[in-house]
C-alpha cells in the first residue's frame, strides 16, 4: 500500500486509511494499529476510495481527511470514539498529493496537485474554508508540520515539473 494516510493519536492508536495498492486500484479500507497491544483492528471505511490523500489530527483529537485521486473536493472527519465518518464542508479547491496540519483550531491544507503553491485554511469551529497566502514556492508529495510557534514547516516535495523543492518551506500562519 503506498500513497494512503497514517495518523497516531493521543488514545495509543495508529490509524492507516486508504491508499494504492497497485493492480487494485484506490482503496478504502481503515485499519487500526493497537500499540500497547501489538495488534490490527478493522475501523470504518472511509466514504470514498482514493490515494494521495491529505491527512491530520485535527486540535479536536478527530481525524481530518482531505482529497485524494479521484475525489479532490471532499473533506470527512473520524471520530475514534464513535468509528464513523462524517462529511464536512467540501474544499472549493482540492487536490491529491497536498498536506496538512493543524494548529489553534483550524487546519492548515498545503499545495497539491494542481494548486502547488495554495494554502486553504479550515476552521474547525466553524465547519468553512478560506485561502490566505501560498507557500514560498510550490510543492506536492510533502509533508506540512506546525511547529507549534506560529510558524508551519513543509519538508521535500516536488514541484509541478516534478523537480525536487527546497527540503525546508517555513510560513507564517499570521502572514
Amino acid at each position: 500500500r503506498c500513497q494512503h494516510g497514517l495518523v497516531a493519536h493521543p488514545n495509543g492508536n495508529l490509524y492507516l486509511f486508504n491508499g494504492y495498492t497497485g493492480s487494485g486500484g484506490e482503496v478504502n479500507t481503515l485499519f487500526i494499529y493497537n500499540i500497547a497491544a501489538n495488534s490490527w483492528t478493522t475501523g470504518a471505511n472511509t466514504p470514498f476510495s482514493t490515494r494521495g490523500v491529505a491527512y491530520c489530527l485535527g486540535t479536536d483529537n478527530m481525524i481530518y481527511l482531505q482529497g485524494g485521486a479521484p475525489n479532490t473536493n471532499s473533506f470527512v472527519r473520524y471520530d475514534v470514539a464513535t468509528n464513523t465518518w462524517s462529511a464536512m464542508a467540501s474544499c472549493p479547491t482540492g487536490a491529491w498529493e497536498g498536506s496538512m496540519t493543524s494548529e489553534a483550531g483550524k487546519i492548515y491544507y498545503a499545495g497539491g496537485e494542481p494548486y502547488e503553491s495554495l494554502m486553504r485554511i479550515y476552521d474547525i469551529a466553524t465547519d468553512t474554508w478560506t485561502t490566505a497566502a501560498g507557500l514560498p514556492t510550490g510543492v506536492k508529495e510533502h509533508k506540512i508540520v506546525s511547529g507549534n510557534n506560529g510558524y508551519l514547516y513543509a519538508f521535500g516535495g516536488v514541484n509541478s515539473g516534478y523537480t525536487p523543492v527546497n527540503p525546508i518551506q517555513r510560513y507564517n500562519i499570521a502572514a
